[in-house]
């Protein structure tokens, strides 16, 4: 069961959020990020089987809501980093998205 889950996690879009960390953070960032991130899992390991004892449904349900605000999240306000410097990165987010150098950046993936 554990190897089809870490199977599933890194051939879906699992490992994204470690890569999208390196590329807009500083080092206390991806420090706070990677021990937010560990918690967070620690805390979902522990209560995960309680909540399947409880109501198998309503645990993939409120996982499931979870996915769903998470995608709406990105595709509303993450930003594409493809193709560009560290220093545009950082400008990016410094001035929300307007531009960077002479090429102008999408900022969200419905424009």
């Amino acid at each position: 069961m554990t190897m089809a889950f870490v199977c599933a996690f890194e051939f879906g879009p699992g490992p994204i959020v470690w890569l999208y960390m390196g590329e807009i953070m500083n080092d206390k960032g991806l420090s706070i990020g990677a021990a937010v991130n560990w918690t967070l899992v620690l805390i979902i390991s522990l209560f995960t089987p309680t909540l399947m004892d409880a109501s198998d449904w309503g645990t993939f349900l409120m996982f499931g809501c979870f996915n769903v605000c998470g995608t709406i999240f990105i595709m509303l306000f993450m930003k594409e980093t493809k193709g560009l410097k560290d220093e545009e990165v950082k400008n990016l987010y410094r001035k929300g998205g307007a531009s960077v150098g002479n090429s102008e950046v999408k900022t969200t993936l419905i424009d």
